[in-house]
């Protein structure tokens, strides 16, 4: 297993050692640092882990009210398509809070530990193709997932311990980007001392902003890997069934069971209409927007 891991990019690597059925253990915490194996991922993976401390810029938000919902659909609003992680000390409260941006439009995708592994990946797979906004996630993502392009890390929770604080604004500013660690507070809620000296508040706009539409949606196909399914396969069926062009296509994977394809929004209604009922490589499938 060592062997054929050590070829394998982080982040798959990291889903296969959360595979069933050691990750039941491993996401008990949500803390991906407690676990022997996967501190060996990181030993592995350090070459990845290399922040750009100068690039990140740290702000403070505070909320009006206990409840700082209201204030952080605000603040994603007007960071528009702005790829945003969303941190939160607990599983309950990532669904509370994907829960309410959902209910108001605002694409975004949930993750942490009590999600099924099926699940997680096509949360992650919509974040990184940009179909969703922003990952609502517990410290499960703050620690060997390698996603380009994250612009602002929200701090909805803060962390309890200082390493906690400082990986998760590792997932901004990489290499030689940068980014910016919001720390949303309550309207009582001090700074920790780990945060450091004075940080500037960000100023919201006087009126709240529109809800961002992302550029691309996601595409769930209900066969994968072990029915034979290729990549081609899929791009050939949803651009000659689906009417679709090669510039209307974003990425495509196939993982064993399913397959998940990133088609541009503007589409997604006409090659949804048009390959409901068909057959892809002879097989009959469920094909839906992945959400």
């Amino acid at each position: 297993i060592e062997k054929y891991c050590s070829f394998m990019p982080t982040e798959i690597y990291l889903t296969k050692a959360n595979a069933e059925p050691q990750y039941e253990t491993i996401d008990a915490a949500d803390k991906l640092d407690t676990d022997e194996v996967v501190e060996e991922i990181h030993e592995e993976a350090k070459y990845e882990e290399k922040e750009n401390e100068d690039g990140i810029k740290e702000q403070v938000e505070v909320s009006p009210a206990k409840d700082k919902l209201e204030t952080l659909l605000r603040l994603l609003c007007t960071l528009g398509t702005t790829p945003s992680l969303v941190f939160a000390n607990h599983r309950e409260s990532v669904e509370r809070i994907a829960r309410y941006l959902r209910d108001r439009r605002y694409p975004c995708a949930a993750f942490h530990g009590g999600m099924e592994q099926d699940d997680r990946e096509r949360a992650l797979y919509r974040f990184r193709n940009g179909s969703a906004t922003a990952l609502v996630c517990t410290d499960l993502a703050a620690r060997g997932l390698d996603i380009e392009g994250v612009g602002a890390v929200i701090h909805y929770h803060l962390p309890p311990q200082a390493d906690a604080f400082t990986h998760r604004n590792g997932r901004t500013a990489r290499w030689t980007a940068t980014g910016t660690a919001y720390l949303l507070l309550g309207p009582d809620e001090p700074l920790p001392a780990y945060a450091g000296g004075d940080i500037p508040a960000f100023p919201l706009p006087d009126a709240p902003l529109g809800v961002p539409r992302p550029d691309w949606a996601t595409i769930y196909i209900g066969k994968g890997k072990r029915d034979r399914l290729s990549r081609g396969d899929i791009v050939g069926f949803l651009c000659k069934q689906g009417g679709l062009s090669a510039t209307d296509l974003g990425r495509v994977d196939v993982l064993p069971r399913f397959a998940l394809a990133a088609v541009r929004a503007d589409r997604l209604r006409q090659v949804l209409r048009l390959v409901q009922g068909e057959k892809i490589k002879g097989l009959k499938t469920r094909i839906e927007e992945a959400r």
